[in-house]
């Protein structure tokens, strides 16, 4: 793989944090209508979900550094699919606040461990470049995402933007296994 495809995979890998946080502020007001919740317990689906960011982007460097980043950040992106569908299906609140929890905990392994794999493969000549287009994928995403989800919600519904994440989850998740070699070697 070459290394601009890379920067393009890495790029779509880290895009996936900041869209499953933003992609969701739109479609608040259609959750809360939809089951019934008040405004508080409607927040907390957001909540929810910055939660389970930080506390996974902790685990995903030491899993990454023990396992080798290739199969943790696989991992990740099932668990992110995962809760993408389970959010997507969800006919309660608790069984949304669920899927939400497993697709934010998935979605931390992207900005975490393409970061580990651009450090890996770019060392310290190139490494500020990349992560200046990893911070700018991320930017990107968080800039984009309300208003994709603004449409989703306005045009066909709200289950829809887990829709569209189980399918960047699929895409993530077959370019990943496909084009992304590990890149360290791990510790056991």
């Amino acid at each position: 793989m070459g290394k601009r495809s890379l920067d393009l995979l890495l790029g779509g890998i880290t895009i996936l944090t900041p869209v499953t946080l933003h992609l969701t502020f739109p479609v608040i007001p259609a959750i809360k209508a939809e089951l019934g919740l008040s405004d508080a317990a409607a927040q907390l689906t957001f909540s929810v979900a910055v939660l389970a960011l930080a506390l996974s982007t902790l685990v995903y460097g030491a899993l990454g550094d023990r396992y080798g980043r290739r199969p943790v950040l696989l991992v990740g992106l099932a668990l992110f699919l995962t809760g993408s569908a389970i959010s997507g299906l969800a006919n309660s609140y608790a069984g949304l606040l669920v899927g939400r929890l497993i697709q934010a905990a998935g979605a931390a392994s992207g900005t975490t461990l393409a970061r580990a794999i651009a450090r890996d493969v770019y060392g310290s000549e190139r490494m500020v470049k990349a992560i200046a287009y990893l911070t700018m994928a991320f930017a990107v995403g968080a800039i984009t995402a309300p208003g994709i989800g603004g449409l989703l919600v306005d045009h066909i519904g709200w289950r829809w933007i887990f829709g569209l994440a189980t399918i960047a989850g699929v895409v993530a998740m077959g370019c990943t296994y496909l084009l992304v070699p590990e890149t360290s070697v791990p510790v056991m």
